[in-house]
């Protein structure tokens, strides 16, 4: 697994090298959720508590190749469309996963461990974020603690019938710009592991 000490450090240098904010948060010590979907929760803080007109999640085995205004500089060309991912109104920038080797489970439409949210609009991008927590409304319930989890639940989610709202502010960019390990922008390693136990 990848040292949370070493990724910590790596956050940081990486922030301030690149000329962006950094806003660490912490999962409870007990959740009945597998730790991934904290990362909702961590941005919904963010949002409240740490304004800004763009957040950038990572996962803590990713690195920011390039200063954020060149990541940010290059995205529109990077966008793909996707009948899920419409990005009529862009809000929230995720990799559109492509058939690679290197995946652990090839089996969602969308990557969530690099998420670009328009901060700006602060209210959208909560209101998407609370629709990934909910686990009721929509049957989600067995991502829990399941692999891919609240990847999958996106998915299971973007399927029906009525979201269109989620899909008109989804953008589906290109995977091998930001999460992949060789990524152009972001490089993300998978925490070093093919094991998914290890994760």
């Amino acid at each position: 697994p990848f040292p949370l000490q070493t990724a910590v450090i790596n956050l940081a240098v990486l922030a301030k090298e690149r000329g962006a904010g950094l806003y660490l948060t912490a999962p409870p010590r007990e959740s009945n959720r597998a730790y991934s979907w904290w990362k909702l929760v961590a941005l919904r803080n963010a949002l409240q508590y740490a304004p800004t007109d763009w957040l950038l999640w990572i996962d803590s085995d990713a690195f920011l190749m390039h200063s954020a205004s060149e990541l940010l500089g290059r995205l529109p060309e990077q966008i793909r469309s996707h009948e899920n991912a419409v990005c009529r109104i862009p809000t929230m920038y995720v990799a559109r996963e492509e058939p690679s080797k290197d995946l652990l489970h090839p089996t969602s439409n969308f990557n969530l461990g690099v998420m670009l949210l328009n901060a700006s609009k602060s209210r959208r991008v909560d209101g998407m974020l609370r629709l990934l927590w909910d686990l009721k409304k929509e049957q989600c319930e067995p991502f829990r603690m399941g692999s891919n989890w609240e990847q999958s639940c996106l998915d299971r989610k973007l399927k029906d019938v009525q979201a269109r709202w989620l899909r008109s502010r989804l953008c589906a960019v290109r995977f091998h710009y930001f999460n992949t390990p060789n990524g152009e922008q972001i490089q993300h390693h998978w925490s070093f592991s093919r094991d998914p136990r290890q994760r």
